[in-house]
């Protein structure tokens, strides 16, 4: 059967038809490599990403209300849309002592459960694509303070990303005690 030229269906048709008999065919025809999406940030001077899938929202600092006698490393309280989110300076948390934030600084919003909170991190280099093959083998964090949050680790350029686990975080029992 024979289609007509002039018709332009026809010849999307007999192009599509050709392209996939052609594609199939290629020795050369690659499947895309699988790639890993995240959200990079910095945290002690250490460049750090996390899944996409686990922030909510990246901001800035919010106004912030204190909390009496919450420990050093809770900022405050926030409100996200009516929702009262608290604000963490993460390397307060992690490190013992907090970071100091300035405009490149932004807040990180994770959401686990019926858990809201606010990462404060010193700045966000924003979405980062790395392929399974920049993957690091073996999942340790180049310093101990992060050890615990590191679920592995990715290379480029000579560049070391740490994979930074905000469940691990969330789980911690030192995270959900903000009490002095």
């Amino acid at each position: 059967m024979q289609e007509n030229v002039n018709d332009p269906i026809a010849m999307l048709r007999d192009m599509e038809r050709r392209a996939q008999g052609e594609s199939a065919a290629s020795p050369d025809a690659q499947t895309p490599a699988q790639v890993w999406r995240g959200i990079g940030f910095s945290v002690g001077g250490r460049r750090l990403v996390t899944s996409m899938a686990d922030i909510t929202e990246v901001m800035h600092c919010p106004k912030l209300a204190r909390v009496p006698g919450a420990k050093a490393w809770l900022m405050g309280i926030a409100n996200l849309r009516g929702a009262l989110l608290p604000v963490v300076n993460l390397q307060g948390f992690l490190r013992g002592q907090p970071a100091e934030l300035d405009r490149e600084s932004r807040v990180l919003v994770i959401e686990q459960d019926e858990i809201l909170s606010g990462l404060a991190v010193e700045e966000v280099f924003g979405v980062k694509h790395f392929l399974e093959e920049q993957r690091l083998p073996g999942a340790a964090a180049s310093e101990n303070w992060l050890s615990p949050y590191v679920v592995g680790s990715f290379s480029v350029a000579s560049e070391v990303w740490d994979v930074f686990d905000v469940h691990s975080l969330i789980a911690a029992p030192a995270f959900m005690q903000v009490a002095a």
